[in-house]
Parts: C-alpha cells; sequence; structure tokens
C-alpha cells in the first residue's frame, strides 16, 4: 500500500514536470516568434525610412533645380534701373527705321520753298546706291540760258533723338544735317527741310502734282505741306528730255535685264537657253 502510494506520487511529480518542461518551451518559442516579428518590423521601418531618405533627397534636388531655374531668370532679365534707362532711351531716342534701300532710284522735285530754283524745270535727284548710303545726282534745266545743269554730292541716312537726318557732303567735305519731315511707308514721298539753304523741298516718285496717298497718309502729308508756306510748284515738261539722263536711265535698265538674265542662269539654265 506504501509503495503503491509512492508510485502515485511519483507520477504526479513527473506529470508535473513534463507540463512545467512543455510550457517552457512555447513560452521560448513564443518569445522567440515575438522577437522574429519585431525584428522583421524594425528591418521594414529600417527600409522605409531608407525610402523616404531618398525621397527627401530627390525632393531636395528637384527645389534646387528649381531655385536655380529662378535665378537664372533673374540674372537674365533686366533689373529696374535698366529697364527705367531703356524706357527713357526708347523716347528720347526712338528708331524710326528708315530703309535705306526703298528710297534708292529717282525723286522728282515738286514743290520747293527756295524762289530761284522754282524758275528751274524738270528738277530730278537721283538716289544712287553707294557704299551705305547714296551718291545724290541733281540735275535741272535752266530755260532762260536753255542748258541742264547737274551736280553730285554725297549723302546717307542718320537717326537722332526720333528724328531721320538726309546727312549730305559736298565737295568741300561741309557736311549738312537735312531733316526728314515726312516719309510714306511705300517711299513715294519725302519732305525734306535743307540746312545748307534753310530751304524746304516736296520729293515725289512722280512727276506730277497729283499726290496719290491713302487717306490717312494724303491728310498727314497735306498738313504738314499747310504749315509750311511759301512753297512753289516746280514745272516738269515732258518734252524737255536730258539726253545725259537718259542715256544713264538706259544704262541703268541695261544693268537690271543683265541681274535679271544673270539671276535666271544661275535659277535654270535651261529655261534660258530654251528654243521654242
Amino acid at each position: 500500500m506504501k509503495n503503491r502510494k509512492s508510485y502515485i506520487i511519483f507520477l504526479l511529480f513527473s506529470l508535473g514536470f513534463m507540463v512545467f518542461s512543455e510550457s517552457n518551451v512555447k513560452d521560448e518559442n513564443t518569445v522567440k516568434s515575438g522577437k522574429d516579428i519585431s525584428e522583421s518590423f524594425l528591418e521594414k521601418d529600417r527600409k522605409e525610412e531608407v525610402i523616404n531618405e531618398n525621397s527627401d533627397e530627390e525632393l531636395i534636388y528637384l527645389d534646387q533645380i528649381k531655385d536655380e531655374e529662378e535665378e537664372k531668370e533673374k540674372l537674365e532679365k533686366p533689373g529696374r534701373i535698366t529697364r527705367l534707362i531703356n524706357k527713357i532711351d526708347d523716347k528720347v531716342n526712338p528708331v524710326l527705321k528708315f530703309y535705306t534701300p526703298s528710297s534708292y532710284g529717282s525723286w522728282y522735285l515738286i514743290k520747293t520753298t527756295n524762289t530761284s530754283e522754282a524758275v528751274y524745270e524738270n528738277i530730278k535727284y537721283n538716289f544712287k546706291q553707294e557704299e551705305n548710303g547714296y551718291r545724290i545726282v541733281k540735275t535741272y534745266y535752266i530755260p532762260e540760258a536753255q542748258m541742264w545743269m547737274e551736280s553730285s554730292e554725297r549723302g546717307w541716312i542718320k537717326e537722332k533723338k526720333g528724328k531721320v537726318y538726309l546727312m549730305t557732303e559736298n565737295k568741300l567735305f561741309k557736311s549738312y544735317a537735312n531733316e526728314i519731315i515726312y516719309f510714306d511707308s511705300k517711299y513715294e514721298y519725302m519732305i525734306v527741310r535743307f540746312e545748307s539753304d534753310g530751304s524746304t523741298r516736296v520729293f515725289s516718285r512722280f512727276p506730277v502734282e497729283r499726290i496719290m496717298l491713302s487717306e490717312e497718309e494724303k491728310e498727314k502729308f497735306e498738313d504738314i505741306l499747310g504749315n509750311i508756306g511759301s512753297l512753289h510748284n516746280v514745272v516738269y515738261n515732258s518734252s524737255n528730255i536730258n539726253l545725259k539722263d537718259e542715256r544713264l536711265l538706259d544704262k541703268e535698265n541695261q544693268e537690271e535685264r543683265a541681274r535679271i538674265i544673270e539671276k535666271m542662269l544661275i535659277e535654270n539654265p535651261d529655261e534660258v537657253f530654251k528654243i521654242n
């Protein structure tokens, strides 16, 4: 009986030991698995931190690019003082853009304030291209002497303080600033106030008094003429021909035809030598 009790006590003790050992093993596994989970979360957090850090670096880099672009725009954009200087300069000295090549060729004097000049006939100015300006050849007929006269001088265009000047230089190398107080957009009319003799002259591409301008241009033109006063009409006699002037005109026409043929030879030589 005593031995039986001892055996039961031994079984209970063994069973309790086994249960205790198993629970310890479970507790260790639980602790280990919890540790693994914590480590995995920590690792994930570290990765996210790295990603976030990289993202922050990219954002900073983009901001830097934006700042650099803004800084560049500031440097390229003129400052307040520069803009003010440019604005004042545009008002004081605006660019009128008188296109010199459009003024080449023949100009007929149709009106003048010079009384002695008014008795002449067929007064014509030939603005011939010379370097960046002109060789201005003036021809006119004196009825009393029944002879043609000719003179020439160098000329060029100069713009200053919103005004356009026809600068001329004679054989004595004395230059004059003759103000062009009117010219139309097609360069068919000019009104020039000459410094050399104080006379105002009205030029036209046509040897007739009838003004051929648009209504707006014509109104402006006539307003200027009305403020001049003492203008005399210049007679143009079509039957009175300057042979030298005609030869010069014929020479210019031949040169123009030669330029056209030369251009055709370069662009389409077969068309030039085509035989019908």
